[in-house]
């Protein structure tokens, strides 16, 4: 099994590896060998049509990139603050439904298991246990987090 992993793990880089230097094997990389063609006449392009850019097309691209943007976007408070809770909320109730799910699980196979397996569930009850105070603990930490927030 674990060689059956590798080698699709290993098929899947080299197949990345041959796509990435494919896709970079068609750009045209700027060096000073450009411009020394250029100044001789001959052709910069290697017959694809394309020049080269220089550094500082390239930063005067970026510049004129971060000019542009608008600087008027804010983020509502409000808005943000609504987001949040739903978040909360969704999480809470997912975390509530799963330990529910699993206590009730767990408490059937309590009450029809032999002795034996009543000793099985016993140990399955303490990762229960640490696992929803994991899970509530950080909800009511979140929720402190975010009440202390709001009062800044």
């Amino acid at each position: 099994m674990k060689s059956l992993s590798l080698k699709i793990m290993l098929i899947f880089i080299i197949v990345t590896t041959i796509i990435t230097n494919i896709s970079y094997a068609n750009e045209i990389v700027p060096t000073s060998s450009y411009k020394i063609a250029a100044s001789q006449g001959q052709s910069t392009d290697g017959g694809t049509g394309k020049t080269g850019e220089t550094t500082d097309d390239i930063i005067a691209g970026a510049d004129k990139f971060i000019q542009s943007a608008d600087t008027n976007n804010t983020i509502s408070q409000d808005a943000s603050q609504k987001a949040i809770d739903l978040l909360y909320n969704v999480f809470l109730a997912i975390g509530l439904v799963v330990a529910v799910a699993v206590g009730v699980v767990l408490g059937i196979q309590f009450m029809v298991a032999s002795a034996d397996g009543k000793a099985e569930v016993k140990e399955k009850l303490i990762p229960y246990t640490v696992g929803c105070v994991v899970i509530f603990g950080a909800f009511g930490i979140w929720k402190l987090v975010m009440v202390l927030l709001e009062g800044f």
